[in-house]
């Protein structure tokens, strides 16, 4: 794509920045400090509670090994859809598409492999079909998703959908490590049903919050808010 080309991008975000509210530098980093923390913390309390890491029914050097791809996945998932584009109109949508894509197929493969290692895995549990997990994928997966796009409110001016949508997944991708290391079923179904299935409605819910707070017209209308209505003059 040529210079040319991004001019009128370039002079639309330009017109827009007069619009945009102005907080303290200060004000933004302790919001986005305590956002961040608390996106890690909230779910992590919440896995403590309900009982952490279960080694039961699994060697230890399955459980690290497994958690190791989860690990991998989920940190480039965070990275591509968190880190800043090369340019100042962001990743492209592709970019975005491809983390939504690659992040719940990647997960899906490499524990099929394992599985195949050991053939045995591959039987499904009976009545084990999945419901615990995916719930628990979305309850420690609620309030980072939330936060995260928060955190990034107005700051995505071409595709806040995809951005949110990759962030849902990068989500998803994290709440599945802790869920992995709670979880001692790993059969193929199970894997598609509890733990593949949260990541693609999270990406959902990221495409639809970000489609709401993602956008530059999203500071506009915070904006709008705080000050009220213009009064004449």
């Amino acid at each position: 794509m040529t210079s040319e080309s991004h001019d009128p991008i370039r002079a639309k975000l330009l017109a827009m920045l007069p619009q945009q509210p102005s907080p303290t530098r200060m004000d933004r980093r302790f919001r986005n400090v305590l956002l961040s923390f608390s996106s890690v913390a909230v779910p992590l309390a919440i896995w403590w509670s309900q009982g952490g890491a279960r080694v039961e029914q699994r060697p230890l050097w399955w459980v690290i090994g497994t958690s190791i791809g989860w690990l991998a996945v989920a940190a480039w998932a965070v990275w591509g859809s968190l880190a800043p584009g090369p340019t100042m109109i962001g990743r492209s949508r592709r970019w975005q598409r491809w983390i939504v894509i690659l992040t719940p197929t990647s997960l899906f493969l490499w524990m099929l492999a394992w599985d195949l290692a050991d053939p045995d895995r591959l039987v499904p549990w009976e009545g084990r079909w999945g419901r615990k997990c995916l719930n628990r994928t979305m309850l420690l997966g609620a309030w980072p998703l939330v936060a995260l796009i928060w955190m990034r409110r107005g700051s995505e001016p071409l595709h806040p959908g995809a951005r949110g949508a990759a962030i849902g997944a990068a989500v998803g991708g994290s709440s599945g490590v802790l869920v992995e290391l709670w979880c001692p079923i790993t059969d193929p179904s199970h894997m598609l049903l509890g733990h593949i299935l949260p990541l693609a409605i999270l990406s959902f819910a990221g495409l639809l919050l970000g489609r709401w707070l993602l956008g530059l017209h999203a500071r506009r209308k915070t904006r709008a808010t705080n000050e009220g209505p213009e009064k004449p003059s």
